[in-house]
């Protein structure tokens, strides 16, 4: 299991911090005090194991610099390949989800970490300074209980914790002194004797108090109906004494409502609606008069417009060189770019005609001119035969280069000539010799030879010569037809080869060309010319007068600008209108309204006889007064009825005529007295009631047969608490003699291992370790003296400590990736390199990331060294 990548969000003071490609290694995590290691390594067990829960004191690390509390580590897994462990800051340690690179789940946690829980995984594998100062110890960190768990089939089950369980119930069954359940259930057997003995004394006395019951019941009834009439007679005189100012109340209204100044037959809704009437009237004069003015200045707008409708009636016509305005525009502007163009070719054109020798007037005429066809044929001609005669002077060459290249030629040539020389060296030789005759001889053959050679040579230059002098004459031939061409056709033009005419001619070719493009492109300027004099005239026509035929653009935009003021117009005129339309119709709709509330107001006030001068508004208030005192009246008449158990009542003086108020209050105040001894009487008839009701419950339910039962209970829960309790302490002593058998086979494993680490780290001086009681007491060198661990000093007992760590963590063999919190600070140059030597053996089967803030670390793992 690997260690790849760490991801962290937000945790402690790191955010978004990434550490990727970790070897499978030892791994240095470089950095300087409070720089993020123990916080990296707090964020590798968190993420594994979960965060601390809120009943722990322990920091869950929140990010101080922000981003999500949490993040999540790339594990290489031997069986599963590459997953993620991602968790977040959450409920309950915060939510592991674990996924592979695809995004398939993972739910078997367990099996992922090969069992190992967060204790055991600080406690064996993740290795700080302060616990190896601290530790020495082989039982303290779980892991015979691990061993245990593992062979008895349970996975994550604490052997320690299971072992305080068992104990912790075994005390609560026995207990000390008189607190154990068993001693509980003794005591309650004795009760229960004392009680059986004293039940039977219990008889007479229940049936005495049976007897009681049923005579306090009768009693208690007969004062109860008593208490009761009392009770009701007492409510309806109070409910007749408390309503009485309720009758003096509603006289007192009554005289209020017979003094108001108001007609009967005027109520507040009529008041109301005559108020809303008048108001309403008011308004609408007052809009009525606004709408005056507003009609009053729309006519004066209308007369100052001064709309003239001449343009509008041509609108169309506008409306067409409107949409021809950009056609227009660049119509005037290529009539006048074309002018000036085909001005300025017209010079160009006559200047060329000048320069090759035509008469720049008849230019124009030049396309009619058949000398220059003739010629151009004639040239065509000339070249057809002068290529022929080039082919012709090919052909001679070549045989030339067969003639002067024949190798039996030159053979031949040679022969003669070394001929030549040997008659002439004989003839030399002979001569010498004396002998006359054969020395001319030779003399004679050799000249001879070089007469032949001279001959032969002739007639092959003769011959070379008469292959050129036809071409030649052919020529000069040709030469002579061009001059009479010249002469004839061309008028005596010179030119020095027939190349210069052939220029000539292409140039006089596109002289032609260019004056036909000329004289097309002068056509067609016509053609738009022609159209802008009748866009001219058009806008004239529109115009009524004369316009500038040299800036046309200008006077069409002036023209359509004239043309939308007057669409200006034409529109705020029919706004006008529209608008004086409205308000006529608004103002009529108003006047007719404001009549109709007019004669409804006159219709209120004749039925109610009001003046048109009355105070509608004080009216009103005494009339909803007046409403007021009615409601509170008929609310008294209402409660009244109830009182006196009436459903209507006319008249409710005839009623309270003959109440006394005073005589009413001394009989309310003698039923509350009689009342009040009849409820002592009956509170305490019935506590003497419920007193012996409940002493015949208590001797009912605790009668012989219930004792008896409650005794044989009892025995069966002493049996059952006994066995539980002989089971729970042979279950302890069973897991106290497997945890004792696997440290005898096992301890001597880790012992021995642990000894081996510790020689190696030391270079031998220490071999042997003494272990008492999971704890190492001392140890000895070759020499067999022995130094007890607290004598030694602090780095050889770190690395003591640390060897023990090592040693399990090779005995149990799991492939965990294993955590150094900068252990090494307290070992020298020699020890420090055995210690990485052995750190380098543990890393072959469990990556190793070691975190540190000494420079001198990079010396040892400078090649996997992840600086933060």
């Amino acid at each position: 299991m690997r260690i790849f990548e760490i991801h962290i969000e937000g945790f402690g003071k790191l955010s978004n911090f990434k550490i990727k490609n970790l070897s499978s290694g030892i791994n240095l995590i470089f950095g300087k005090n409070e720089s993020g290691k123990s916080t990296v390594m707090k964020f590798v067990i968190y993420t594994l194991f979960g965060y601390p829960t809120t009943k722990r004191s322990i920091s869950n690390m929140e990010p101080v610099n922000g981003g999500a509390h949490g993040g999540r580590i790339l594990i290489e897994h031997a069986k599963y390949g590459k997953i993620w462990f991602e968790r977040y800051y959450g409920p309950n340690g915060g939510q592991l989800r674990i996924y592979d690179q695809k995004g398939g789940l993972y739910e078997n946690t367990d099996e992922l970490l090969y069992d190992i829980t967060e204790n055991q995984f600080r406690n064996i594998y993740a290795i700080t300074i302060d616990e190896l100062n601290s530790s020495g110890s082989i039982g303290g960190s779980e892991f015979f209980e691990m061993l245990i768990s593992r062979n008895m089939g349970l996975r994550n089950v604490n052997l320690t914790e299971v072992k305080d369980q068992l104990k912790s119930e075994k005390k609560n069954l026995l207990g000390h002194g008189k607190k154990g359940l068993i001693n509980e259930i003794l005591e309650e057997k004795e009760q229960l004797e004392h009680i059986k003995e004293v039940e039977t004394q219990k008889y007479d006395h229940y049936y005495t108090l049976i007897n009681t019951i049923k005579t306090e019941k009768k009693v208690l009834v007969s004062k109860r109906e008593q208490l009761g009439g009392l009770e009701r007679e007492l409510i309806d005189h109070q409910r007749i004494l408390d309503m009485y100012p309720e009758y003096l109340r509603f006289a007192e209204n009554n005289k209020e409502i017979s003094n108001m100044p108001l007609h009967e037959s005027l109520t507040t809704d009529q008041l109301k609606k005559a108020i809303l009437l008048k108001n309403s009237i008011v308004k609408l004069t007052d809009e009525i008069d606004t709408l005056d003015q507003e009609l009053t200045e729309a006519d004066s707008e209308r007369r100052l417009l001064q709309y003239d409708d001449t343009l509008i009636s041509k609108k169309d016509e506008i409306e067409e060189l409107k949409s021809n305005y950009k056609y227009l525009e660049n119509l005037t502007t290529r009539v006048k770019s074309e002018k000036i163009r085909l001005t300025s070719l017209k010079k160009e054109i006559d200047k060329e005609a000048r320069e090759l020798g035509f008469d720049d007037k008849k230019v124009l005429q030049l396309a009619s001119n058949n000398n220059i066809n003739k010629s151009r044929a004639f040239v065509n001609e000339y070249k057809n035969i002068k290529a022929e005669l080039s082919e012709k002077e090919k052909s001679q060459n070549e045989k030339l280069r067969i003639i002067q290249s024949d190798p039996v030629y030159k053979k031949f040539n040679i022969l003669f000539i070394s001929l030549s020389v040997l008659f002439f060296l004989t003839s030399f030789f002979l001569f010498e010799k004396s002998i006359i005759l054969l020395s001319i001889g030779s003399l004679v053959l050799s000249v001879s030879f070089v007469v032949y050679l001279i001959m032969r040579h002739r007639h092959r230059t003769a011959l070379v010569s008469g292959l050129f002098d036809e071409i030649e004459e052919a020529k000069n031939q040709l030469d002579e037809r061009l001059d009479r061409h010249l002469n004839t056709v061309l008028n005596g033009r010179n030119f020095a080869t027939i190349y210069d005419l052939d220029q000539w001619l292409d140039k006089s070719e596109n002289l032609i060309k260019s004056v036909s493009e000329w004289i097309l492109n002068v056509k067609t300027y016509k053609s738009q010319e022609s159209e802008l004099h009748q866009l001219e005239e058009q806008i004239e026509q529109l115009q009524g007068r004369e316009i500038n035929k040299n800036d046309i653009v200008n006077e069409l935009k002036n023209l359509l600008t004239e043309f939308e003021e007057a669409q200006l117009k034409e529109r705020e005129l029919f706004k006008i209108k529209q608008r004086v339309v409205d308000k006529e119709r608004l103002w009529n709709e108003k006047l007719r309204e404001r009549q109709e509330f007019i004669s409804e107001l006159n219709k209120i006030s004749e039925a109610s006889n009001l003046d048109s001068d009355s105070d509608l508004n004080k009216l009103l208030k005494t009339s909803e007064m007046r409403d007021e005192l009615q409601k509170q009246n008929s609310e008294i008449i209402f409660a009244c009825g109830k009182v006196f158990g009436l459903e209507r009542i006319t008249n409710l003086e005839e009623i309270f005529k003959e109440i006394q108020p005073i005589a009413l209050e001394n009989k309310i105040n003698s039923i509350k007295g009689i009342c009040a001894e009849l409820r002592i009487e009956i509170d305490h008839i019935t506590e003497s009631l419920a007193r012996n009701t409940q002493t015949v419950e208590n001797l009912e339910k605790e009668s012989q047969e219930s004792i008896f039962q409650k005794l044989a209970m009892n025995e069966a829960s002493l049996l059952e608490k006994t066995r539980e309790y002989y089971q729970l302490d042979y279950l302890l002593y069973l897991i106290e003699k497997a945890t004792e058998n696997l440290e005898n086979s096992i301890k001597p494993t880790i012992v021995k291992e642990a000894e081996d680490i510790f020689s190696r780290i030391t270079e031998g001086k220490y071999s042997f370790v003494q272990e008492e009681r999971n704890k190492f007491v001392s140890v000895s060198g070759k020499n067999g003296k022995k130094i007890k661990v607290d004598d030694l000093s602090r780095g050889t007992k770190e690395q003591l400590y640390l060897s023990i760590r090592l040693a399990m963590i090779k005995v149990k063999k799991d492939p965990i990736p294993i955590l150094l919190d900068d252990i090494l600070v307290n070992f020298d140059d020699l020890r420090l390199n055995t210690t990485i030597d052995e750190l380098k053996r543990i890393s072959i089967n469990h990556q190793i990331l070691l975190f540190s803030c000494h420079p001198s670390m990079k010396n040892y793992l400078g090649d996997n060294t992840i600086e933060i």
